[in-house]
């Protein structure tokens, strides 16, 4: 965890641009002990932070398909349904992380949010 655990660290700086680094640090090293952290950064107030944290996690299913990459789905799928710029990296985040899932029976598929865009499961920084 050596090289992972500075990185997580700096996901929660005070500063986007650090954040933004962090994500796109962690997606070069690829190893999935960063999924919950990078999950975390989906609900980035900064949207190149949730965009960096998207592409991570997209390349971290591409090396290391992990079941633990699901717990993602429910955020990327309403994070694509958004209308921005950023939507086409949501999705295709979203379909890289189903694809490479699909057959991992480890950890249940989480269920979608529901329509209005809440998820009670999920928490949800402001």
């Amino acid at each position: 965890m050596n090289e992972v655990a500075p990185w997580i660290n700096r996901l929660k700086d005070g500063d986007w641009c650090v954040r933004r680094s962090a994500a796109e640090a962690l997606g070069k090293v690829g190893d999935a002990r960063a999924v919950p952290a990078l999950v975390e950064a989906l609900e980035d107030g900064d949207r190149s932070v949730r965009r960096s944290a998207a592409v991570a996690l997209e390349k971290i299913g591409e090396r290391h398909p992990d079941p633990s990459l699901r717990v993602a789905l429910p955020i990327l799928r309403r994070l694509s349904r958004e209308r921005s710029s950023d939507s086409g990296t949501y999705h295709r985040a979203l379909q890289q992380i189903e694809s490479v899932t699909a057959s991992l029976k480890d950890l249940p598929l989480p269920a979608a949010p529901v329509e209005d865009g809440s998820d009670p499961g999920l928490r949800r920084k402001s």
